[in-house]
């Protein structure tokens, strides 16, 4: 029997078919640990760095959407970059690695949920839809500082439905159309930089669906409805047929 979803709100148009793909994203441990004085110009240092191999990469997703998309769209990214280099943040950063002696990770982490916290209790929606953004920026900067490699979705070879708790702009950047045939979020709003990209590669997309992603597993058949706002997890062959 078939389950027909109807919550959410539609952040690009369309409609497709396909077999579910439930990214969950990777779990990254923060490690938190005390650094002795000797070392706090080299804690310093390794912020410095993740901080210009993080722009780096954002600098590279730019190039990348302005050649196959718009200037418009790669400039979302310019953002990323300016609260990257903010010079408060930077400098907050720098002034607690040296007066707590805490190392790089944990103070970034720190200084990120303190911002999204901030604009958590704002109530202009636009607003706070910059949470995923500087959550994107945190993530990628540790990465950097523990010298790891995320999963990209741009490593996706099948045809599918993208599903997944959030997605942070770069990754909807990176997708490949030709695999990622729409996606389905539990978070997110119309106003968000994911919807923004979504609507700019023209991949159906519906976002908001709370829980949705704890209601449909990996190979499922799935219809997303992007113009009525509707998912269909394993329809019956007579609601396959009347979307074809």
């Amino acid at each position: 029997m078939s389950l027909v979803i109807t919550k959410g709100t539609i952040a690009s148009p369309g409609i497709r078919i396909g077999k579910a793909y439930v990214h969950h994203g990777e779990t990254i441990i923060i490690p938190r640990y005390a650094i002795p004085e000797t070392e706090v110009d080299r804690e310093i240092e390794r912020f410095e760095r993740a901080v210009v191999e993080t722009k780096n990469e954002l600098e590279a997703i730019q190039d990348q959407i302005a050649a196959s998309l718009s200037k418009e769209m790669a400039d979302i990214f310019t953002s990323h970059i300016m609260v990257l280099e903010d010079p408060l943040v930077v400098k907050k950063a720098r002034e607690t690695i040296i007066h707590d002696l805490k190392n790089a990770e944990w103070v970034i982490n720190d200084i990120s949920l303190e911002l999204i916290g901030s604009l958590s209790s704002i109530k202009d929606d636009y607003l706070r839809e910059r949470i995923i953004d500087i959550s994107d920026i945190n993530r990628r900067l540790i990465a950097n500082l523990l010298r790891t490699e995320s999963s990209s979705l741009q490593e996706i070879s099948e045809e599918v439905i993208l599903f997944a708790p959030d997605l942070t702009p770069s990754e909807t950047a990176l997708m490949n159309k030709e695999h990622v045939l729409a996606f389905v979020t539990d978070k997110g709003a119309r106003t968000s930089h994911t919807a923004i990209m979504a609507r700019a590669l023209e991949i159906p997309a519906i976002v908001g669906a709370i829980d949705v992603t704890s209601m449909v597993k990996n190979g499922d058949t799935v219809i997303v409805d992007a113009l009525h706002c509707k998912i269909i997890i394993n329809p019956s062959q007579e609601e396959i047929f009347e979307y074809r």
